[in-house]
């Protein structure tokens, strides 16, 4: 019984720090798409969902003055037909058969239904303007804020 009780913790932490670990190494490679959400926001409350997966929810953003630039940022990495997303220090993994992922960004109440086009560039900057709706703005090379 002892025996079976060790094997079954052993089992329990190899899934739990391989999956970890596997994360992590996933990240540590060239992120896919970088979403950043920069001016035009002011106390907003912002969820994120890709399909049936939350990134975060409810969350208040406001963009400084000074940067133009809420700080909130979203890294989407592929790897063996999942997708991987990081936000803060937290992973997430998301089962999609979609090869160009749809994003529902709901500012306050209205719903923002996006696709990006990974030709037109990896960095993606949204900014909020009328009546809560997203523009977006699509690089091949990283933001600046100074």
């Amino acid at each position: 019984m002892k025996t079976m009780r060790q094997f079954f913790v052993l089992f329990v932490s190899i899934l739990l720090f391989g999956c970890s670990s596997s994360k992590n190494a996933i990240v540590q490679s060239e992120s896919y798409l970088e979403i950043e959400f920069q001016d035009g926001f002011s106390e907003d409350t912002v969820s994120v969902k890709v399909g049936d997966c939350p990134i975060f929810s409810k969350k208040v953003l406001t963009s400084s003055r000074n940067m133009g630039t809420t700080e909130v940022n979203i890294f989407l990495y592929k790897s063996e037909g999942k997708l991987y997303f990081k936000y803060g220090e937290e992973i997430i993994r998301c089962r999609t058969a979609e090869t160009a992922p749809t994003f529902i960004v709901t500012v306050n109440s209205r719903q923002n239904v996006l696709q990006f086009d990974e030709k037109k560039g990896k960095y993606i900057g949204l900014n909020l303007g009328r009546q809560d709706q997203l523009d977006i703005l699509q690089l091949n090379k990283p933001f600046r804020h100074e």
